[in-house]
């Protein structure tokens, strides 16, 4: 049991840590803004807290320790998407449409 525990965890930091990884993706393509990402701040805290509690075992400490690191990681694939993808201009996205 503490074997499965322990690759459960390991698996859940691991992706925890693709957040913003993923964030500059979404964005670079397109499918996503800043000013969404930005909008959508409380709704990916309350889906956070889901995800660590129903991953981590049930205690607070457990749970925060995942939640901490994923809210963080949230911000900071803001601040990277703000940094590395320029949004394009209205003439250029118009043009590439028709």
């Amino acid at each position: 049991h503490y074997l499965d525990f322990v690759m459960l965890m390991f698996f859940a930091f691991g992706l925890c840590f693709e957040i913003p990884v993923v964030q500059v993706i979404l964005a670079a393509t397109g499918l996503v803004s800043l000013q969404r990402l930005k909008s959508w701040r409380r709704y990916a805290i309350v889906a956070a807290a889901a995800v660590a509690a129903a991953i981590t075992p049930p205690d607070i400490t457990s749970m925060l320790l995942l939640l901490v690191p994923m809210v963080i990681l949230y911000e900071l694939g803001i601040v990277a998407v703000r940094v590395l993808v320029r949004p394009k201009p209205a003439a250029d996205a118009a043009e590439q449409s028709s």
